[in-house]
């Protein structure tokens, strides 16, 4: 890719977008279809539309054996991340502000037990606001990633 003052060139078979697709069915992963909607364009600065060719590899779904609730949420100080797994996980979790910055980090190298665990946030050092989490838990089985947003009333 070079870019000019006019866009981006791309030369032949360069890569020009990667997807990533959470399935939220894997049941139905033998019938996804694709398609363009009305105005979407992959275009030159001149308006051209080259050959564009769309690979997809197939789909295989993971099978997804965790659940994960934060209780109480909204919360003043300190709230629990409930973690139930089918395998032994540790994990890390990372708080950002609405702005995307990271205002928190926390990591368990250790593995916890398959089964219940309780993950416990303690945000005293937190402003009242919205955050957003994201937490990755792995374990022998596979890597798994969750997000969502926590409410902070002081």
């Amino acid at each position: 890719m070079t870019k000019t003052g006019e866009g981006l060139n791309y030369t032949d078979n360069e890569t020009l977008m990667n997807l990533k697709i959470r399935l939220r069915n894997p049941g139905s992963a033998s019938d996804i279809h694709f398609e363009a909607l009305s105005g979407s364009l992959i275009s030159d600065a001149s308006g051209f539309v080259s050959t564009v060719n769309l690979n997809v590899p197939k789909l295989i779904p993971a099978t997804e054996n965790v659940s994960l609730s934060v209780q109480p949420n909204p919360f003043s100080t300190r709230t629990n991340f409930i973690v139930n797994t089918q395998d032994a996980t540790t994990y890390e979790l990372r708080i950002y502000d609405m702005l995307g910055h990271e205002v928190m980090h926390q990591r368990n190298n250790e593995a916890m037990p398959a089964g219940s665990n309780s993950i416990l946030l303690d945000a005293s050092t937190l402003s009242q606001g919205v955050y957003q989490y994201r937490i990755i838990l792995k374990s022998q089985s596979g890597e798994l990633m969750k997000t969502g947003k926590l409410v902070v009333e002081k």
